[in-house]
């Protein structure tokens, strides 16, 4: 949104001069983009007589327009996306294959022509961008990132199995996975594709357990957790992904075989913004870590991780049955329901 400058801000500064009734960008895009989308006021110093009439020209500069900014925004998505989540507090991001977003939504939103009364709000955090500065345990998404992990670091391929044993018990601890502990029922021996459709928290346990957390560790940074996108907006955070002696620092303790178990399904101290499930989700299907971009004219720079073409394969089609209802008399993906 745009306002009246401040007394304090009247004045030129870093090539950009504001004079009384002046307007500057205070948040988003205008703010950041402040400078090449302002331009520049034109005026002219000119001496005048003591009855008003111009003696002589000082002076002048003419008045030059501010730069457009093009962006790869699709409005009619980022409506859809807005109704979508019906003033809930939440978030939406959608990419292309490129990085650059074809929509990204936090909710609940403000009035930019009227935010007095948001400004006395203190509950909904109306001005908090939960796309970028929001950080949350991303859950079973990150499963996709276990995926890649096992499968580039040889410790499963696609044929491995593991048994749905419904629960782990490791000591006192136990770690079950959510249809057993919901419904008390089991999957049988499994492969990826069909735990990766399932959410199936038993054999994502066995895979972190395979890898360790150095590898789980390495790859969830590889695919770009724990660093901020690049994208062109103020307000981004870079999340968390902990390890061993990020624990050891934080708590005192050694990191357990548990806390393996938590961050292989996206558990435990892990944190992301919803950007970065975007992107990493990006690179999961592309095998290709993107920045990230607002802007039409912009090339994002990609890079290439050298993911196997056939474990890409797998993940998304994991994701796919994952939308799919029953067949055959098994039962349908996760998603489906939804």
């Amino acid at each position: 949104y745009l306002s009246e400058v401040t007394a304090t801000e009247v004045g030129c500064r870093v090539g950009l001069c504001y004079s009384p009734g002046s307007v500057i960008g205070r948040a988003g895009l205008e703010q950041v983009y402040e400078a090449t989308l302002r331009g520049r006021d034109g005026g002219r110093l000119v001496e005048k007589d003591a009855r008003g009439a111009t003696v002589r020209e000082l002076g002048s500069n003419q008045a030059e327009e501010g730069t457009e900014l093009k962006l790869a925004i699709d409005s009619r998505l980022q409506e859809i996306m807005y109704q979508a989540l019906g003033g809930r507090a939440g978030s939406a991001v959608a990419l292309d294959l490129q990085g650059k977003v074809l929509g990204l939504v936090t909710s609940p939103a403000y009035d930019p022509n009227n935010l007095t009364p948001y400004l006395a709000d203190t509950k909904n955090l109306y001005f908090f961008n939960r796309a970028i500065s929001g950080t949350y345990p991303p859950g079973s998404v990150f499963k996709l990132v276990t995926s890649i992990a096992g499968l580039m670091e040889g410790a499963i391929t696609k044929e491995t199995e593991f048994e749905d044993t419904g629960e782990i018990r490791v000591g006192e601890y136990r770690y079950g996975n959510w249809y057993f502990d919901q419904y008390g029922r089991k999957e049988g021996s499994i492969t990826l594709t069909r735990a990766l459709a399932r959410s199936n928290d038993i054999y994502f346990y066995r895979v972190g357990e395979l890898l360790g957390v150095d590898k789980l560790v390495k790859w969830a940074r590889e695919l770009g957790l724990g660093e901020v996108t690049g994208i062109e907006l103020a307000g981004e955070r870079a999340g968390l992904v902990p390890d061993e002696l990020w624990k050891e620092r934080q708590t005192g303790e050694k990191w357990f075989l548990g806390n393996t178990y938590h961050m292989a399904i996206g558990q435990g101290d892990l944190l992301v913004t919803p950007l970065q499930v975007a992107r990493m989700t990006l690179t999961a299907v592309t095998g290709r870590l993107c920045q990230v971009s607002l802007l039409a004219s912009t090339n994002p720079e990609c890079r290439d991780l050298g993911i196997k073409t056939e474990y890409l394969t797998l993940g998304r089609e994991g994701m796919r049955q994952a939308c799919q209802p029953a067949q055959a008399g098994a039962t349908g993906g996760t998603a489906y329901p939804v």
